[in-house]
């Protein structure tokens, strides 16, 4: 036994059993409550990391098609800077084609990287790319003509010379990257 200033303390006395303080049937809600819980986060946790996944997807394919616009865009100042120059002659319009023609190749560089390592898209872009260094020189040609022969002979050549199939090949690397997208969000909302 051992005295203390509360009293008496007896290591033999028998503690009186545990008890909880809610019964049972509120401790099975509680327990039940808290597996709930960690379900839905669980469950939302997933989902948040599946609708990370596609922005990051609508993102990359959004920053395709904004590459392939690029594209686009400077054959079609190449296309203008030269209907500039032949008609004119003057070096000052050759600036537009000259920025233009700076800018393609490494746009198109930039395509390809995007487009990562899948074999179809890669061929596409090696493609356009083939088309595109075509198109420059015969850009160049043009202007070349149109500086040693006159505005005349550049136009007739420029008359038979045909842009299109770049144009055409740009578009349909376009339309295929919006059917892509729009397939993948159809297949997300599914």
């Amino acid at each position: 036994m051992l005295d203390t200033a509360a009293g008496t303390f007896s290591p033999d006395l028998e503690r009186p059993p545990r008890t909880w303080l809610i019964e049972a049937g509120t401790t099975r809600v509680i327990v039940g409550t808290f597996f709930l819980m960690v379900a839905s986060f669980a469950l939302s946790a997933a989902l948040m990391r599946q609708l990370n996944e596609a922005r990051d997807w609508v993102f990359h394919t959004r920053e395709i098609q904004s590459k392939i616009d690029e594209i686009a865009w400077d054959t079609l100042a190449l296309q203008n800077g030269l209907r500039g120059y032949i008609l004119t002659g003057n070096d000052a319009q050759l600036a537009l084609r000259d920025k233009a023609r700076a800018e393609l190749l490494p746009d198109l560089a930039d395509l390809a990287e995007l487009m990562g390592e899948n074999a179809g898209y890669r061929r596409e872009v090696d493609d356009l790319g083939a088309l595109a260094q075509e198109r420059l020189e015969r850009v160049d040609r043009l202007v070349e003509v149109r500086r040693r022969e006159g505005m005349e002979a550049a136009r007739t050549l420029a008359e038979s010379d045909d842009d299109a199939t770049l144009t055409a090949a740009i578009a349909q690397l376009r339309r295929e990257q919006d059917r892509v997208l729009h397939d993948h969000l159809s297949s997300e909302w599914r």
